[in-house]
């Protein structure tokens, strides 16, 4: 979900420009038919080039951008700019289609085009958003490499996939010696003092049977009634405390989102057209 919120926070940092469609349908066209009818490889991927380069003047983020880039040996494309451009936009793109492995294969052939750009800013906050769902070791070391406190709060991404309820277990331990404490203990009176009172209910019901000599009843009712409210209320813990510890992860995403979503504002990613 947080990788969701992440891109969709890229996605809203992106401003369209006015082309008129027909225009560029008619382009579009007109390029894939040159791409079919040459037979040479280095004049095809020139072409697709220049069919990719009107998706990202179009800001266009969706699957057909994606076709395009897959379809590009960028190997092949002889202008550095040119190559230095869609490596860049390539890496961008498969960022906001969630496709990371494929985000930082273009983003390290950019990097190793571009020795000299390593110290900017915009390429930290790019390879920062590569690395958060990837390599938290490469994260680590790229915010090591910065001052600034932003890119310094992205360790937050990796808080939210190691947070665990502190001392989770003790919980259901609680309601096998006390059914219902363990609720209790995690802020679920209503579940809590429900769980103890039937099983307060079925312990008074046993006895009241077992002093009327009806032994056998009190043991029948002991196990049916036991395994469901007793076994009922260790299960119900369980869950209790699980959607307690989902709600606190909830939390902390939503200020690494908003962490997020400031670094973005403050250094925001483009298309390099």
């Amino acid at each position: 979900m947080l990788k969701n919120t992440l891109t969709s926070i890229i996605l809203l940092l992106f401003t369209s420009r006015l082309f008129g469609q027909h225009t560029t349908d008619s382009l579009l066209l007109c390029l894939e038919k040159q791409v079919f009818e040459t037979s040479c490889d280095t004049i095809k991927t020139e072409l697709i080039l220049q069919k990719s380069s009107l998706y990202f003047q179009l800001n266009r983020i969706d699957s057909l951008v994606i076709n395009e880039t897959d379809r590009i040996d960028w190997r092949l494309l002889k202008n550095k700019s040119d190559c230095s451009r869609f490596l860049w936009n390539a890496s961008l793109a498969n960022l906001l289609q969630k496709r990371y492995t494929k985000a930082e294969f273009y983003f390290n052939h950019y990097v190793a085009l571009n020795k000299n750009a390593t110290d900017s800013m915009q390429l930290k906050v790019l390879a920062a958003l590569i690395f958060m769902p990837l390599n938290h070791s490469k994260l680590i070391a790229l915010i090591g490499q910065t001052n600034d406190s932003l890119m310094q709060a992205l360790t937050c991404y990796q808080s939210v996939l190691d947070y665990q309820k502190p001392r989770k277990n003790y919980f259901v331990l609680a309601s096998a010696l006390i059914p219902g404490s363990g609720m209790l203990a995690a802020n679920k009176p209503k579940q809590g003092f429900t769980a103890l009172a039937l099983n307060t209910a079925t312990v008074y019901f046993i006895y009241i049977l077992a002093q009327h000599n009806l032994y056998a009843n009190a043991i029948t009712w002991g196990f049916i009634l036991g395994q469901k409210f007793y076994l009922g209320n260790l299960a119900l813990t369980q869950k209790l405390v699980d959607e307690v510890e989902s709600q606190n992860r909830q939390a902390l995403a939503q200020a690494c989102e908003k962490t997020v979503f400031q670094l973005l504002k403050k250094q925001p990613l483009v298309y390099k057209n």
